[in-house]
């Protein structure tokens, strides 16, 4: 059984992971006053952070169209696709689980010749999504079926873990997403530490310097050892050097981990803004 894997680009795929996997990204966009952008297509990571530093207007997020999700899902049935699984990001951060869903339902009504279609919400963002998408990718290369896959998903998703340092609160509180500790901590200049959890993101904490930034994220990380970790992410804006120094340590924790590193995407890079780093790990048990 031929199953192909979809998700969205707020899962932060690497573009190496797309292609040696064969993964089907749709792309979100990124509003700039009246400018859309497709997510990845029309504007680069880098490009997005420097409009996001420099320019005068606040970008927004917008979900890929029911419609946009339906043509992916024709393409690939077109293509020999037996079965379809999307992955997309929180459902409680974003309305593209949301549209996903939507396209499903209104191909399954088209009549025959559509494939059985899976939509997940993993429950998580960026890479905390996209270790669950690869798994998935990796399950269908094995030639798992797609209840297989599905069921395998579903297991995982409490097993990934994701947690962002913040340099500034300033743009979650724009956008209205903020914890209740933003605005304390923005006047105060503390760095903040958020987590995933059960899909939506919750403060842990606040610092001040930048060494202990790092050292609890790297602690983050460590804390899984016992839980058999099966993948590292790790993501910067514009802040690479930064985001290197935690990728190396975490690497020296976990020898034998494949750890990803890239930049944050939009679909929380944009509501983060610059100088965030998330780690997101997955774990076995």
């Amino acid at each position: 059984m031929v199953v192909k894997i979809v998700t969205d680009s707020g899962a932060d795929l690497p573009e190496e992971v797309v292609k040696e996997l064969g993964v089907t990204v749709v792309p979100l966009h990124v509003l700039f006053g009246s400018k859309d952008y497709l997510d990845g297509v029309d504007i680069g990571r880098d490009e997005l952070y420097r409009k996001l530093v420099e320019g005068p207007i606040m970008p927004t997020t917008s979900t890929a169209s029911p419609g946009e999700f339906a043509n992916v899902f024709r393409e690939l049935i077109k293509e020999g696709a037996e079965g379809i699984i999307c992955i997309s990001i929180s459902g409680k951060l974003s309305k593209t689980y949301g549209s996903a869903v939507q396209a499903q339902q209104d191909l399954a009504e088209s009549g025959p010749g559509v494939c059985p279609i899976t939509v997940i919400d993993s429950e998580n963002v960026a890479m905390g999504a996209g270790l669950l998408v690869i798994m998935a990718a990796r399950l269908a290369e094995e030639g798992k079926s797609q209840t297989e896959i599905v069921n395998a998903v579903k297991e995982n998703i409490s097993r990934v873990h994701l947690m962002g340092a913040l340099e500034t609160l300033k743009y979650l509180i724009k956008g209205g997403r903020a914890p209740k500790v933003a605005v304390v901590s923005d006047i105060l200049k503390l760095k903040t530490f958020v987590k995933m959890k059960e899909g939506e993101l919750h403060a842990v904490g606040r610092t001040r310097t930048q060494r202990e930034k790092i050292s609890r994220l790297v602690d983050f990380a460590e804390s899984f050892a016992d839980s058999q970790v099966t993948g590292v992410a790790v993501e910067y804006t514009n802040n690479r050097g930064e985001g290197e120094i935690v990728k190396q340590e975490i690497a020296s924790r976990f020898p034998k981990a494949r750890i990803y590193f890239g930049i944050l995407g939009s679909a929380l890079g944009v509501h983060t803004g610059p100088g965030i780093i998330a780690v997101s790990v997955k774990t076995e048990v």
